[in-house]
């Protein structure tokens, strides 16, 4: 992962097949928009993936949920949860970690 000079992440390839694998499970998007908190998550059929996000802390989720499914700049997620670029990539990059050991 590296951040372009305007602040924005650009993901390595196993974190975009992360954020692929969860764009792709049908419905997922409109689940987490409707469904009530963090139940989109039963609904990932990838059960390694499904486990990973699971073992993610409330903070990981409410990114995932920020720059995948709203579409937000890191700087927006910044902004709303009140961290800085380089606590979130502290985030992402655990993050990471955790889905690829799960998958």
């Amino acid at each position: 992962m590296r951040a372009r000079a305007d602040g924005m992440l650009i993901f390595d390839d196993d974190m975009s097949e992360v954020i692929d694998r969860l764009l792709n499970v049908e419905g997922i998007k409109k689940f987490y928009i409707t469904g009530k908190r963090r139940t989109w998550i039963r609904r990932v059929g990838d059960e390694g993936l499904r486990d990973g996000l699971m073992a993610l802390s409330e903070r990981q989720i409410t990114i995932i949920e920020a720059l995948v499914f709203d579409r937000k700049s890191p700087l927006d997620v910044r902004a709303d949860m009140g961290l800085s670029v380089k606590e979130i990539r502290i985030e992402i990059r655990e993050i990471h970690h955790i889905l690829l050991d799960a998958m």
